[in-house]
């Protein structure tokens, strides 16, 4: 019976059946309803009614058991002419709507006049016969175009329904590109039919509709490419990059398919484009299910404020699974807010939001049901970019001011790590640059290197990023401060932005070359120096200012008192066994502090201080450090109690 007969059944065994009558003759044989695994008339209708006069004369090509031929007819298209290479559905066709004219031709010799039709319809032929890119396949889709273009007249339309998959986009482009008549310029109009869905209901497939109007030879040359995206036509100068967006349009439907019939084990990210900015993405979507958690609903949507992207709670995927489970959803979705755009309210966000979330649901989830939009109270945060700037070695970089409860941050962010805040500082209630906050905790334990001597000295800090750990110890100590800095945009930015003092020196220059040719000595030296390559384990500091040549140009740029403090932010233990080792090879005393807030571990080391106490940190600091829990410090490193740590770790 028809009702047993599957879609998997009917479909073909493999790519090349699709371009064989015999194919289509059984095919059309097994199953005699109509078959619409491109989408019901009702779906594609719009588009063909925005571009179809009544009085046009209509060709389908390739119309099978379609009821596209009786839905034109009944929609007021009263000249329509249906051909097909299968002599079986033609029959059935006839038999089934006898008021209408149905052909047994073959679309590559088409046999009409020139210029005899308005608009050419075909609703999946072309995909039928580009089962693959095998030139032999394309040379017939060729010639079912030429043969199109001929019976189209100047100013008509030729209507195709296509997957657009890869090898189809590219022989469509291609013709109408390069082998078009001379006289003749093609504009193809790209439009997404949203609703479409193929016959297999678990898996959403984008459909297209090409509209393909043949006009009279224009200046721009032989074709012009349109993609649609709302109501807005896109142009685009190069197919590849036409094809390059038809292909994330998929790519997102395939995923989105998987988002909605899967609990995800991963957090799942994804942006989402305006239509007044195609390059730049005006929401950042990440999900996250968490179902052994204790859930009220099944999906809720969580609406980062801006400028609180960068928190460690929203901006890594550590964090936002401790925020998730605490949503009370088995599903949350955060939305990270771009700094390009100027955004409304909150409730404006959100309505923009709302289809783009239906879309991210769960699976079982109910249609209908309201979807909660939560956010840390009832604003989307402020921010005020002060400058964004670009620069060779760090790239693009965004200086802001940054709204958080009832304080104001400004802060400079790499925009190629926007999860990570590379400076900090608070604004005063009165504008003005707070000196005394350090947002790190790790500032301050690299800072207790300075409490070990009695008078004040000279500290060299490598690496200076937006100045706060040199301004502090220039605004609250008599140290004398010199920074070394690879990237001179960014030291413009720390005298700019974040009131690096003049006192401060430094020298734009490459830190391990500084180190091997500077004749000075310093009680003090501080590397916060992080990598490029955040993929590695290791990402601060880079691993050359961690080898031998370079700790020993360290020690003879030490005063004989002095101190090595290193920011290690590294995850790997083994790693960090491997680095205190190579410590251990120049320097007597090692000592170290693991800050809890991070992975960053504050290592000391010295081949005369021993560690064993603590001076009071900064005498002229007057409480504003903010320095707390020093008790902590330091905890002595103990390589062979570590190395069996990690063996038993690693064993587990």
């Amino acid at each position: 019976m028809e009702a047993n007969v599957s879609c998997n059944q009917l479909l073909p065994k493999s790519k090349a059946d699709f371009a064989t009558k015999d194919y289509w003759d059984r095919f059309f044989t097994k199953r005699t309803a109509a078959f619409e695994w491109y989408g019901e008339f009702y779906q594609i209708s719009p588009v063909i009614f925005k571009y179809a006069k009544q009085n046009d004369k209509l060709l389908v090509v390739g119309c099978g058991n379609s009821t596209m031929s009786q839905d034109l007819y009944r929609s007021g298209y009263t000249s329509v002419v249906s051909v097909d290479i299968s002599d079986v559905v033609i029959k059935q066709m006839k038999k089934k709507y006898p008021k209408l004219d149905f052909r047994t031709m073959d679309a590559t010799n088409l046999e009409f006049s020139d210029s005899e039709f308005g608009i050419v319809i075909d609703k999946g032929t072309t995909d039928a016969l580009l089962p693959s890119d095998a030139p032999d396949k394309i040379e017939v889709a060729h010639k079912v175009f030429s043969e199109v273009a001929r019976c189209l007249r100047f100013g008509g339309r030729f209507i195709c329904v296509s997957l657009l998959q890869d090898h189809v986009a590219g022989a469509v482009f291609d013709y109408f590109r390069t082998k078009s008549a001379q006289d003749t310029t093609w504009v193809v109009r790209v439009h997404r039919c949203e609703d479409c869905k193929t016959c297999d209901s678990s898996l959403i497939l984008p459909v297209y509709i090409l509209v393909c109007t043949k006009m009279k030879r224009l200046p721009t040359g032989p074709c012009v490419l349109e993609l649609m995206i709302g109501d807005k036509a896109m142009r685009y100068t190069s197919a590849e990059d036409l094809c390059k967006e038809i292909k994330e349009q998929q790519n997102f439907a395939f995923l989105k398919n998987h988002v909605n019939k899967t609990t995800l084990t991963e957090e799942f990210h994804t942006q989402l484009f305006s239509t007044e900015d195609t390059q730049n993405p005006k929401y950042e979507l990440f999900i996250v299910d968490t179902p052994d958690s204790d859930t009220q609903c099944k999906l809720a949507c969580f609406l980062v404020p801006e400028g609180r992207e960068v928190e460690w709670l929203y901006g890594t995927p550590e964090g936002r699974k401790i925020t998730a489970k605490q949503c009370g959803a088995t599903r949350v979705i955060f939305v990270h807010l771009n700094r390009v755009f100027t955004y409304g309210s909150q409730q404006d966000i959100q309505d923009e939001l709302s289809d783009a979330i239906q879309e991210m649901v769960p699976r079982n989830f109910k249609e209908g049901v309201r979807i909660p939009f939560m956010s840390l109270g009832d604003s989307a945060g402020t921010r005020n970019v002060l400058e964004k700037g670009h620069s060779d070695l760090s790239g693009t970089f965004v200086v802001e001011d940054v709204r958080v409860y009832h304080e104001t941050f400004r802060r400079l962010v790499f925009c190629g790590r926007q999860s990570v805040i590379q400076t900090e500082m608070r604004i005063t209630a009165g504008g003005e640059l707070d000196f005394s906050y350090l947002s790190g905790e790790y500032y301050r334990y690299m800072l207790v290197a300075l409490g070990y001597f009695d008078q004040p000295g000279s500290a060299l800090l490598l690496g200076l990023g937006g100045g706060t750990l040199a301004s502090f110890i220039s605004k609250f100590t008599e140290w004398k401060v010199e920074a070394v800095e690879l990237d001179p945009a960014i030291v413009e930015v720390a005298r700019k932005y974040f009131g690096l003092p003049e006192s401060t020196i430094t020298h734009v220059q490459d830190a391990f070359k500084f180190i091997k040719e500077t004749t000075g000595t310093f009680e003090v030296i501080l590397l916060d120096i992080d990598s490029k390559n955040v993929g590695q384990a290791m990402t601060c500091p880079p691993e050359e200012f961690l080898e031998e040549d370079f700790l020993d140009n360290v020690v003879k740029r030490l005063t004989e008192k002095g101190i090595f403090v290193v920011n290690l932010a590294c995850r790997d233990e083994s790693k960090c066994l491997e680095v205190y080792r190579t410590l251990q090879k120049k320097f007597q005393y090692l000592s170290r502090v693991d800050i809890s807030e991070d992975v960053n571990k504050i290592i000391m080391a010295s081949n005369v201080c021993k560690f064993d106490s603590v001076q009071k940190l900064i005498e002229t600091s007057q409480g504003k450090n903010e320095i707390s829990n020093l008790s902590r410090m330091m905890e002595s490193v103990d390589v062979a109690k570590d190395e069996q740590k990690n063996t038993e770790r690693l064993h587990r």
